[in-house]
């Protein structure tokens, strides 16, 4: 789950010709955080979440939608991958 959303963070920070220093200024995340985040070795908390997203001029739930052209596929409830954020009392499917 890391690293997929840190794969959407970098593409969309990348698109828009930003670089880690001004994404974290923007932010107000260090540029270490969020180099770590992209690279899916470390968790997020969904206030950092909603600060990158922010400052990337998207909604959150944007950034775990599915890239465009990417197929619908049916998971096996034993193969299904769950996840909490960190400070979320929220399970996710």
């Amino acid at each position: 789950m890391e690293l997929e959303l840190g794969k959407k963070i970098k593409a969309l920070r990348t698109e828009q010709g930003l670089t880690l220093k001004e994404l974290g200024q923007r932010a107000n995340l260090s540029v270490g955080y969020i180099s770590l985040v992209e690279r899916g070795l470390t968790s997020i908390s969904l206030t950092s979440l909603q600060s990158i997203a922010q400052a990337l001029g998207v909604s959150s739930n944007e950034l775990f939608q599915a890239p465009a052209g990417m197929s619908e596929r049916v998971v096996r409830g034993y193969d299904l991958r769950v996840f909490r954020l960190n400070n979320s009392h929220y399970v996710y499917h």
